[in-house]
């Protein structure tokens, strides 16, 4: 880990120069200003711990003895929107679940043009004070959840060591159901508002039922794999890509299409939506090792209202570094999940509909998209062509054309 006095460009990342360098120069200057108006003394160490797909993360030690943890937003994707999701949804289950395990969002810049928008959870201190403070990036500043990741330990442990961590995580989630909407998005002001859904391709939405996120979804799917086409430089690569999606459109989302049609009429115009975290990794859950308990469950910023499926999912981790043959197998564990939630009153049909008549599809679309980037990026695309895209047309696109049958 970096200490405070080493430069950040000597982490290995791809994130632009510019904003590299404004973090740099600015990171210390902000979080002192911020740390003095809020009265916790002064930064004394700063530790970069990590950087996500979105973000920065830096782990902050203060004269008083605090511990905060500062995400700094990249600019690459959606800004304001996702800092400020994050940011909405802690302070929703603040305000409405109890004993949940979360960090306390101390100050945030949610938008560096408009400081007016930043965020501090302390009312007493001045509003001039916190509008005065202007910055190149925006970040959140929130208290440190002591605790491990539980990706740390997930694939030593057993089974049974397992579970007991999955039975807290899915009662801690099963809270969060109870809050319904009426349509699928993310958080849009501190009225929980549900506005656009940022996912991490696009900003899409909100959705008023599961018909009009299947349609868009595909759609996109369909518009990414041609947007690949048309961004690549090299034209034999090109032809190769093209002739492969004409044999897709073709064959295969002719399929899709009428997958689609056959089943998405069985579902309700409007679907029950409720609160749903959209990241639920290992990662993403702090346990104390000892104790064997869940400390925190963190980054919300994919969170918002969707359907039940999206944590269930998130929830049925792959049994990596399983070595006892008496382990359960990845699908009994699913199956463990499931009951735990059809336990406490849930009603799964639909999430099982989903689950085996249109995810699938979903994969080899996305499966397409990939294979298709790797034409672009992969030095040997002889290989790919001949052996990844080819293997995935012949084994998996016409598997399902019973369920159109």
């Amino acid at each position: 880990m970096p200490s405070n006095n080493e430069n950040l460009d000597d982490f290995n990342v791809n994130f632009d120069e510019g904003f590299m360098n404004k973090i740099n120069e600015e990171f210390d200057k902000m979080i002192d200003m911020i740390l003095k108006n809020l009265d916790y003394g002064k930064m004394v160490k700063k530790e970069r711990i990590s950087n996500g797909f979105n973000s920065l993360i830096f782990d902050v030690f203060t004269s008083k003895d605090s511990n905060f943890i500062v995400k700094v937003t990249t600019p690459d994707f959606f800004n304001s929107r996702k800092t400020l999701n994050e940011i909405v949804a802690l302070n929703f289950i603040r305000n409405n679940v109890n004993d949940f395990p979360i960090p306390k969002v101390v100050f945030a810049v949610v938008d560096t043009e408009n400081s007016e928008t930043n965020y501090c959870c302390d009312d007493s201190v001045d509003l001039k004070l916190i509008h005065d403070i202007k910055s190149p990036f925006e970040f959140i500043m929130m208290e440190k959840i002591k605790g491990t990741p539980l990706n740390r330990i997930w694939n030593s442990l057993s089974w049974e060591e397992r579970k007991v961590y999955i039975i807290q995580i899915t009662e801690y989630i099963i809270k969060l159901k109870e809050y319904k909407f009426n349509s699928v998005g993310n958080f849009l002001n501190h009225e929980y508002e549900i506005s656009n859904f940022v996912n991490s391709l696009e900003i899409e939405g909100p959705f008023n039922s599961y018909k009009e996120i299947v349609r868009n979804r595909t759609g996109n799917l369909k518009s990414y794999i041609q947007t690949n086409i048309d961004k690549c430089e090299d034209n034999e690569i090109k032809n190769k890509m093209i002739d492969y999606f004409t044999e897709i459109k073709s064959n295969y989302i002719p399929l899709f299409d009428s997958l689609v049609d056959k089943h998405i009429n069985r579902f309700e115009d409007t679907d029950d939506f409720c609160f749903t975290h959209g990241d639920l990794a290992p990662k993403n859950i702090i346990v104390n090792v000892e104790k064997k308990i869940v400390t925190g469950i963190i980054d919300f910023e994919w969170s918002g209202s969707c359907m039940i499926d999206t944590d269930i999912e998130e929830m049925e981790y792959e049994p990596e570094g399983f070595v006892d043959s008496n382990d359960l197998s990845h699908k009994e564990q699913c199956n463990f999940i499931h009951q735990l939630y059809i336990q406490k009153g849930f009603d799964l049909s639909s999430f099982f509909d989903r689950k085996n008549n249109i995810n699938p599809f979903y994969e080899i679309l996305r499966k397409i998209d990939d294979y298709f980037e790797l034409f672009i990026h992969n030095e040997n695309n002889d290989d790919v062509n001949n052996s990844s895209i080819n293997n995935t047309s012949n084994e998996n696109f016409f598997s399902f054309e019973d369920k159109c049958n």
